[in-house]
Parts: C-alpha cells; sequence; structure tokens
C-alpha cells in the first residue's frame, strides 16, 4: 500500500510539473478587437474569427493551431495565406446579402496589414462567414462574443470587423562573453633547499581494520514506459522494485474552458497491470 501511495504521488508530481511547464511556455497574443456595433476589447486574444475552415486561415490567437492565420483569395485567384506572426492590423467588410437559402452576412473583403507596412487586399477564402471573440481581459476573466448569421439570437452589432495586434517582443541581445587577460606577476628568487636530517621512527603497530557491514538500500522506482494517447491522456508503466511487478497508471488532464489553469482537473487511475 505504501510502495502505491508513492507511485501516486510520483505520477501526480510528474503531472503538475507538466502543466505548469506547458502554461509557462504558452503564447501571449495582445491585441484590441473591435465590433461592428462599437464595443472594443483589449486584452489577450485566444481567438478571434470570421468564419469556418477546414484547418487555419479565419482568424488568430493563441488557442488557434501556430497562432492561427489568414487565407485571403486574390484578385487572380491564387491563395495568399498569411501567418499571425506577420500580422499587424486585420480589417474585415461585412454586407448584408439578403438572399434565399444563403448566409444573410458575408465578408465581401478582407484587408490585411503586415508588420513591414504591406498591405494584402482580397476576399475569404472561406464560404462559411460568421464572427467569434475570446479575449482574456484579466487573468482567469475571458470574454467571448459569438456572432452566427443563421442563429436565431444573431446580432449583426456583434459581428467582428477589425483585429489590432501588439507589437511581438524583440529577441533578447546575444551577451558577448569577454576574454579575460591573464596578469602576469614578477617571479620571486627561489630560496635555497635547507638539508633534512631524518631520525630514524619507531615502527607503528597497525590496528586490525573492522569490517563495515553495507546498510541495504531500498531500489528506487523505476519507470518503464510512457505513452500519451490521441486524448492527450498519458499512460505510465511502473516498475516495482520490490515484488517486480509492472503498475500501469492512466492519468486524465481535463482542462475547464474558460477557468483558469490552476482549476483544471487531474485524475489518476491504475489499470490492468501490464505483462511482464
Amino acid at each position: 500500500m505504501r510502495m502505491w501511495t508513492r507511485c501516486l504521488m510520483l505520477m501526480l508530481a510528474i503531472t503538475v510539473f507538466g502543466c505548469l511547464a506547458y502554461a509557462q511556455q504558452a503564447a501571449q497574443m495582445q491585441g484590441t478587437v473591435y465590433l461592428r456595433g462599437g464595443q472594443v476589447i483589449t486584452g489577450n486574444i485566444q481567438s478571434a474569427e470570421l468564419g469556418f475552415r477546414d484547418g487555419t486561415g479565419t482568424g488568430v490567437g493563441t488557442e488557434l493551431p501556430g497562432n492561427g492565420a489568414i487565407a485571403i483569395k486574390m484578385p487572380d485567384g491564387a491563395v495568399l495565406n498569411v501567418p499571425a506572426a506577420d500580422i499587424a492590423v486585420i480589417e474585415a467588410k461585412w454586407q448584408h446579402v439578403p438572399q434565399a437559402r444563403s448566409n444573410p452576412w458575408q465578408v465581401m473583403e478582407l484587408k490585411v496589414t503586415k508588420r513591414d507596412g504591406t498591405v494584402v487586399a482580397g476576399a475569404p477564402d472561406w464560404f462559411m462567414h460568421a464572427s467569434s471573440v475570446a479575449v482574456e481581459t484579466q487573468p482567469g476573466q475571458v470574454k467571448r462574443i459569438h456572432a452566427f448569421p443563421l442563429a436565431t439570437d444573431f446580432a449583426p452589432d456583434d459581428l467582428l470587423v477589425k483585429i489590432e495586434l501588439g507589437a511581438v517582443a524583440p529577441a533578447p541581445t546575444p551577451i558577448t562573453p569577454v576574454t579575460e587577460t591573464p596578469v602576469t606577476t614578477p617571479s620571486t628568487p627561489t630560496a635555497p633547499t635547507p638539508v633534512v636530517t631524518i631520525t630514524p621512527v619507531e615502527p607503528v603497530t597497525e590496528t586490525p581494520s573492522v569490517a563495515v557491514t553495507p546498510q541495504p538500500t531500498t531500489p528506487a522506482t523505476e519507470i518503464g514506459e510512457v505513452h500519451v494517447l490521441p486524448s492527450q491522456d498519458v499512460v505510465i508503466t511502473l516498475h516495482c522494485p520490490n515484488c517486480g511487478q509492472a503498475i500501469t497508471l492512466l492519468i486524465r488532464v481535463s482542462a475547464l474552458q474558460g477557468v483558469a489553469t490552476g482549476a483544471s482537473g487531474v485524475s489518476v487511475s491504475p489499470v490492468v497491470p501490464a505483462p511482464q
């Protein structure tokens, strides 16, 4: 029982350490979003999208793969995919299109101002037009506004019309190592070595040594295999140093939407022992 407790504590420590490391590495995308009705929201942009498309290309945000991108169809038919790292401003021009069996509101024109000052304009490379915004205004507080033109509670004033991204933090300046110049000190003349008279010493009777019996050490728990499932669950196989059996644990980490990372759930449960 004590060995099981130690194993569970070890697995929990590994899981918490991994979650903290992931949270520290999570990118921040400071910026401001503007809605059609005049509402302005500033903070860490988790997602700001203008529609639905396979893969990325409809918006930017830290919750999107690679922080997102914008796919613009150029006048010649070519599609230009602009990654979030190159984007400074995104502007969308919505238009009411009252046609039967069609999305009543559509993005008719996209304009992207890149960080190098160049401007790219064209049409969106997707067919389902909608607006979705999630901005973390304060730590743990996320403001979400969704505008789906085909929904019954749709409000045109909630449509996303502009995204301004903050400046990217500059890369740290490399530190040039300083080469130290050795200091040369004048040599001191060596004094003559005095003559030493050796006086014979009586032999010393050796005391027989006492054998020391090493204390047995408790073998440490060995981690055999670690697998990450497609569901993001982690399966870890441990080898018990006392009984020699393999212990398989299943770790489930659940992140609650819209809740701070510290409130996410972690569960650990033993699985059927792995074969020897």
